[in-house]
C-alpha cells in the first residue's frame, strides 16, 4: 500500500519484462510457452471451466446472464455448417 501506483506505460513495461523472462525460462526447460496479456486470463479461465463441465461458471465470472458468458467469454471452437451452393 506504500509507494507510487503503476502507470499505464509502467505496467506494460513490467508485463513485457515478465513475458521475456518466461519465454527464456521456457526455452531453457524445453517447455512450450506463448506470451499472453492479462485480458486473456479471464476468458481462458471461463472457457476451461465450461470445457470441464463445471456448474459454477456464472459465479466465477460474476455475470448473471448465461448469454453474456457464451458471447463474450466462451472461446471453445465452434464448427459452423456452410450452406451448399
Amino acid at each position: 500500500m506504500s509507494g507510487r501506483p503503476y502507470t499505464k506505460g509502467g505496467w506494460k513495461a513490467t508485463l513485457a519484462k515478465l513475458m521475456r523472462a518466461c519465454v527464456e525460462e521456457a526455452a531453457e526447460r524445453g517447455v512450450p510457452f506463448k506470451p499472453f496479456s492479462l485480458q486473456d486470463c479471464r476468458p481462458k479461465a471461463i472457457t476451461d471451466k465450461l470445457s470441464q463441465g463445471d456448474d459454477d461458471v456464472m459465479d466465477a465470472s460474476l455475470h448473471t446472464n448465461e448469454k453474456m458468458i457464451q458471447q463474450t467469454y466462451d472461446r471453445r471452437r465452434r464448427r459452423l455448417a456452410k450452406p451448399v451452393r
